[in-house]
This record gives C-alpha cells, structure tokens and sequence, in this order.
C-alpha cells in the first residue's frame, strides 16, 4: 500500500472504518436480522464473514493504538504547513520504527527517529498540504517493534486559510515523496574517535595506520601525513596489518558504507581495532592537524554535494542554517527545522548551537550552512567551528539540492517524471 509515496503495511481489514475496537459497519442486530429473514445461504455467508473481518480488524486495531492528539489552530496554506511534533517511547524497553504511513498523500513525512530507547523522545517532523481551505483532520501512524505499544499515532486537527503557492505546489507535483522522507538513526559514537584524541595518538612512530577512502584526486590534494589511500569497499580485501590499529579518514559527513566496513574489519578481526576520525579531514584541519599535498585548501575540506548530504542527513546532530534570506517556501520543505539567520550572525549561531550541544551530549553536531545556490563568497574559509561542531556549506546551494532529488525523481521512473496527485479525497480534505 502506497500512501504519499511512503510504502505502508498491507491493508488492514476493517469494516466501515473500526477505531478503538468497534466496528461501525455491522451491527448484531443487524447481523440477526439477516440470518433470521434472508434464505440465501450466500447472505448467511456473508454476513458471518463480516462479523468475523470487524472482530479481526478490532482485535489489531483497537486497543493497540496509542494516539496524540496534535491541535494546531488555524494555519495559513500560503506558507508551507510545517510542524514538529515529538513521539516518546514510554516504555521500559527500546523499540525500532518498522513502517511509517499516513492517512491521506496531504502528509509528507519529512523527518521521523528510526528508533528511540527507553523513556527516550524524538522529534518528527511533517509538512500538510490540504487540497482545500477549512477544518481538517490527518492522521500518521507508526508501526514500532514495542510488544506494548506496537502502534503509535498522530492525529493532526486544524483549520486552513488560503491557497498554497504555486512554486511549492509545481515542485510538489514533480517530486517522488519517499526521497524526502528520512528516518534519523543514532551516530555511531562507539566507531569514532575525535580529532584531538587521533593528533595524541596517531604520531608517526605510534602503532596505528590511518587510511584515507576518499577519492585518489581528493587525496592527492590534502591528506594527513603517512595515510594510505584505499576505496571504503575494498578495505577487507586489503591487507592490513593484524598487530595495528586502524583509523579511517573521509571527508567528515557520516557515511553508512564506511560504518560497515569498519565495523566488518573489527568483527573479522582484519586489524587490532578500527574506528572513523569523527568529522573526518575538515575536523582534522580545524583542530591544527597538518596536512599534505598538491592543492590543501581548508575551505574545498568544508563543502558537502547534494547527493551526499541526502545520504548523510539520516543520522541525528544535523542543524542547518539558512543564509539564504529567501522569501520561497522551499528550504522550509528540504530542510526540517532549518534556522534562517543573517551571514553576520552565522558565527553566533555556531556558538549557540556549540552550547547547546554540550548541554545535551550525544555525539558531533554537525552544521549545514546553505544559501541559494552556494555563492557564500569567503564563508567557508574564515569561518570557526566551535568544539564539538563540524560545519559544511551545501555546494549549489538549496536549488542544486532541489534539482538534485528531481533527477532522482526522475531515474527511479526511468526518465519519466510523475505527479504526485492523490487518487481521491481523503477524509481530512473532503
């Protein structure tokens, strides 16, 4: 089942729409009736297997549900309808997000935690787009590992004003849904080191070998002296050696493939140990590491593509500012919870987000700074990122990553761009 580009479990059984274990299609007197008047063995049939659907879909629906109920007020639709909503785990036992849907292609899922631990909360983050002005109702629901609370709901109440703007709506109509939805897992903070503990421990004459997986012309421009430079997927079948510690440089972004290659050469024992230096090269560069090579420039070391900030936004610690001074919709949309500040204050902006980070430890924090189309001038190179921060700028800005998730669009259709209209109305827009 496919619900704003967001795939969903199989239908569940329901009759005329069962909530808290009721089931408002057939009645037992109804249900007597029937069997009593009607000679047809067909309608006996029948109406038994109704009977038995409402009880089914009551028993997996009913009284599993737990639902918050989120009352936003009146909104205007011509801004985007963005929202933050926190979904908490209150159970004693740690659960995993398994499937996300939504009850009508109006609910863009934008940002939602994969998991959450213990007591713990999280943030999820939605964008609505009403087909119409006046009261709605929306629904999301989220289907979790938890024995005790294996389905958790949203339901969104409020009244729309206005129409949404068109540039919003034509990027909607050509854009596949599920590339905006991302569930956050946690940084692996067991597989990293930071860059100050790698400068004390990674001298020359020490026993570990640090090995750079970027790309050879980036790693012939700067790299950290005495590194060997090998592709991430090629790392088990390399011969590394078993007595010394591995450490692996990238550029700095969390990178899924290289977590799992570290991971494999400290589960096959292929090295003594294997950790990533946490924020890569331009952690390395910001905290005094030296660096060699044809062409070290520290501000190429802090600038992100698109298409690898779309991989690297599913882990938490990502805040972005926004620079752009924009009036469009837009970044609100690509960018959940993005802070629009001046290019005066971004300095201030990193202290803030520095101190807030130490408040509440969990990792990196790691800082997307974008405007338009990338055109930030001197930024990269004279800006200071403060302890605990690794700050990139978006290359092309948030056009390029807009144009980027259109041409995805368009090769998951083979070339072809659909439109992401709803079949029919859905009860919250009817």
């Amino acid at each position: 089942m496919l619900h704003n580009g967001i795939f969903s479990a199989a239908p569940r059984l329901s009759c005329h729409g069962v909530t808290k274990g009721t089931c408002h299609g057939v009645r037992a007197t109804e249900l007597r009736q029937s069997l009593t008047t009607l000679p047809d063995i067909r309608v006996y049939l029948t109406a038994a297997l109704c009977g038995l659907i409402a009880v089914v879909a009551a028993a997996r629906l009913g009284a599993d549900e737990v639902c918050l109920t989120q009352e936003l007020g009146e909104v205007s639709a011509l801004a985007p309808f963005h929202c933050a909503v926190p979904l908490k785990n209150d159970s004693a036992e740690p659960f995993k997000v398994n499937r996300v849907r939504t009850s009508c292609p109006c609910v863009y899922v934008l940002e939602y935690p994969a998991e959450l631990g213990p007591r713990e909360a999280g943030t999820v983050h939605l964008a609505v787009f009403p087909q119409k002005e006046g009261d709605f109702n929306l629904k999301v629901w989220f289907e979790t590992s938890a024995a005790a609370t294996p389905l958790l709901a949203i339901l969104l109440h409020g009244i729309v004003t206005g129409t949404p703007p068109p540039g919003l709506t034509r990027f909607l109509s050509v854009l596949d849904p599920p590339l905006l939805t991302t569930p956050v897992c946690k940084q692996p903070t067991d597989d990293l080191t930071g860059a100050a503990q790698a400068m004390q421990d990674h001298a020359p004459a020490s026993r570990f070998v640090v090995v750079d997986v970027r790309p050879e012309a980036e790693f012939s421009a700067a790299c950290i002296p005495g590194s060997v430079n090998r592709p991430a997927y090629a790392l088990s079948a390399s011969p590394l050696p078993k007595d010394r510690d591995v450490l692996l440089v990238d550029s700095g972004w969390p990178n899924p493939r290289l977590i799992r290659e570290c991971r494999k050469l400290r589960d096959t024992h292929l090295a003594a140990s294997a950790t990533i230096l946490a924020g890569g090269l331009n952690a390395w560069e910001r905290a005094g590491g030296r660096l060699q090579g044809s062409a070290v420039m520290p501000a190429n070391l802090r600038r992100i593509p698109p298409a690898n900030f779309y991989t690297a936004r599913r882990f938490d610690g990502w805040q972005v500012l926004d620079i752009s001074g924009t009036a469009e919709p837009l970044p609100a949309f690509l960018f959940p919870g993005r802070q629009t500040v001046k290019t005066t204050d971004v300095a201030e902006s990193l202290r803030a987000l520095a101190e807030a980070a130490r408040q509440t430890p969990r990792g990196l924090t790691w800082v997307l700074v974008v405007d338009e189309r990338g055109e930030s001038g001197d930024l990269p190179a004279r800006i200071e990122a403060p302890a605990g921060t690794v700050v990139f700028f978006l290359d092309g800005g948030w056009r390029a990553f807009e144009k980027y998730l259109q041409e995805q669009t368009a090769m998951h259709h083979k070339g072809t761009v659909r439109t992401t209209q709803p079949q029919q109305p859905c009860e919250g827009c009817k």
